[in-house]
């Protein structure tokens, strides 16, 4: 319970201190699943691969999402983590350091680059299904494939409104239903996804 009240507090004092965001962006924030899964992922792993460069892509496409600007990712995301540490007294200094500026700058350069990311976060490398995302208008002809293990469910944050999801075999994508894990909970979400060839 500390735990989860030191998270939010990282991400309602980051969100306070970043100019024009409000604490309604901070209460949305702490619900994210998105957003969820790395304070799951902060307190029941050691996962300091990448973690600052995936939670600034995971900051941009919730600011997206709310139809903000992401020129803040950078320095909310880095804020909320840094904070978190802070909170903890964990020195963070290694793990900040392994962010690439400029592989970080392209990447928030555009939308579709950080849609495509943020949905790249949960490509597993050695999943045996292959789920396409399509992304939503004005990007509706884009997408990116990720592999995942249906049968084990995809981490919180993965299905989003708004982007369309299919299940490729072969040439066609096919109707699936959907499963979303919630922390150790799985939730089943089914849907109407269209069959198309």
């Amino acid at each position: 319970m500390l735990k989860k009240y030191l998270w939010k507090k990282a991400i309602k004092k980051a969100c306070s201190a970043t100019e024009g965001l409000e604490n309604t962006f901070a209460n949305y924030l702490t619900k994210s699943p998105g957003v969820k899964r790395y304070f799951r992922l902060l307190t029941k792993a050691n996962t300091s691969n990448n973690l600052y460069r995936n939670f600034v892509i995971t900051i941009a496409f919730e600011l997206y999402m709310c139809k903000r600007k992401e020129q803040k990712a950078w320095s909310l995301a880095f804020a909320i983590l840094d904070n978190w540490f802070d909170l903890n007294k964990v020195d963070y200094q290694e793990i900040q350091n392994q962010v690439d500026p400029k592989e970080l700058k392209n990447i928030l350069s555009g939308t579709q680059n950080v849609y495509r990311e943020y949905f790249l976060l949960y490509d597993d490398p050695i999943g045996k299904d292959l789920i396409r995302v399509h992304f939503p208008y004005p990007f509706g002809k884009l997408y990116v494939d990720v592999k995942a293990n249906l049968s084990r469910g995809i981490e919180s944050g993965f299905f989003r409104s708004g982007f369309s999801y299919y299940k490729v075999d072969g040439k066609s994508e096919k109707e699936i239903n959907c499963v979303a894990a919630i922390g150790d909970q799985k939730n089943f979400l089914n849907t109407n996804l269209r069959k198309r060839r």
